[in-house]
């Protein structure tokens, strides 16, 4: 994988991390008020995971083919990046490890968890598709 591969790729997991916080805002502040956490959470994550396919096919789009190593490996580069993200952001706003790591217990109510597993294979998964 070459350096603008990698520059790409940081690229689109920045772009997909301010999605993901504009995307809390509207759920906290607009979604859960109009329709209960039950149903605002599950829209939130999916809306979530059709902005990762949608960030996923650009890159895709711009880089051209890739390995299914490097795709993997893209994939955890994102999630990596995404729990050093959120584990700052939760520690910043003063949550404990306790509080951080429920949301990647996947016996929990909670899609967070599987949201990270689909951003592991995004790259993979879209790159499958684009076949």
């Amino acid at each position: 994988m070459n350096t603008s591969t990698i520059l790409a790729a940081l690229a689109i997991w920045a772009a997909m991390a301010v999605c993901a916080v504009a995307n809390g805002i509207l759920r906290e502040t607009a979604l859960v008020p109009a329709l209960g956490a039950g149903l605002a959470r599950p829209l939130s994550a999916a809306m979530l995971v059709g902005v990762v396919l949608g960030l996923t096919w650009v890159f895709l789009r711009w880089q051209g083919p890739l390995s299914a190593g490097a795709l993997w490996g893209i994939g955890a580069a994102w999630v990596v990046g995404t729990l050093v993200f959120e584990t700052g952001v939760g520690r910043t706003e003063g949550r404990s490890w306790t509080e951080i790591a429920a949301n990647y217990d996947p016996t929990q109510p909670t899609l967070w968890v599987w949201v990270v597993v689909f951003i592991l294979a995004a790259p993979f998964l879209v790159a499958q598709l684009m076949r």
